[in-house]
């Protein structure tokens, strides 16, 4: 009996133990990472909110040498809709923090978003992470051009990102959504390594982005619009023998790979581009 409650007692000893070290690990790692980031990107922040009021400023001159007909009726932005505030309270229109949105260029979704917050609430600034090449003027008047969105350009900024490379389904020929699920962290290592947000949204369906930013920066809120999950029913459907295809199907490798297109099977590591 002795030996028995021994045994119990420094069972639970070493399980409190290890539990202790994890936490405090946890702990060191949350706050050592988040605090290089923050520290790494203040300055960059700064800068950035500068040119936007600058940006402003100078639109602001412009526009008030326009007639009144021709101000893209910004005049007539709404400023009581009610938005995500406590105790569906009423939200206060003069937020001025940033929204990261980490999305491709040609999601319709992405530019409708930006275009409310923009209407909602003027002053805020819509960072948009990204892979694309092009810049602002000529991403702004695509969007315009293909989905009849005006947005206001002062108050969005570009942040192009270099480890694209690491979401791309043709990078891993084996466990695909594995490997792109880990390179997406990656991805929003470098995304936060740029510019840390007030709010993260993500529209590409990338899971371990958001996860990423509830670890590192968990007072940061986050948000998602997945039209695809990373794992569907579609596409464990897909093993079954009879259907002929498998999870690397779009390039004809790995299990059961049949070498035709998938779309479930790639539609959460598309990242189109306005073209």
């Amino acid at each position: 009996m002795p030996r028995t409650a021994s045994f119990v007692w420094g069972l639970v000893n070493t399980i409190l133990t290890i539990g202790i070290a994890a936490y405090i690990f946890k702990w060191l790692l949350q706050t050592t990472v988040g605090w290089y980031l923050r520290r790494k990107t203040s300055a960059q922040r700064s800068l950035l909110l500068a040119r936007v009021k600058l940006e402003e400023s100078q639109l602001q001159l412009r526009e008030s040498h326009l007639p009144k007909s021709d101000e893209n009726g910004w005049e007539k932005v709404e400023k009581h809709a009610v938005g995500s505030a406590p105790n569906g309270q009423e939200a206060d229109d003069e937020w001025e923090g940033i929204v990261g949105n980490a999305g491709g260029g040609g999601e319709r979704v992405l530019w409708a978003a930006i275009n409310a917050t923009q209407k909602r609430w003027p002053k805020a600034v819509c960072a948009v992470y990204t892979g694309d090449d092009a810049n602002k003027e000529e991403m702004l008047t695509k969007v315009e051009n293909r989905f009849n969105i005006k947005l206001r350009p002062p108050t969005i900024i570009f942040l192009p990102l270099t480890t694209r490379y690491y979401v791309l389904s043709t990078t891993y020929p084996r466990f695909t959504l594995l490997g792109q699920s880990l390179g997406s962290l990656i991805l929003a290592y470098d995304a936060f390594s740029l510019l840390i947000p007030n709010i993260f949204i993500d529209t590409m369906g990338y899971a371990f982005a958001l996860a990423f930013s509830k670890f590192f920066f968990p007072t940061i809120p986050t948000g998602a619009y997945v039209h695809y999950p990373t794992i569907s029913t579609d596409m464990l459907g897909s093993l079954n023998s009879s259907a002929g295809q498998g999870l690397n199907a779009g390039t004809g490798k790995g299990l059961r790979g049949t070498g035709t297109s998938s779309p479930t099977s790639t539609a959460a590591s598309a990242a189109p581009s306005i073209s």
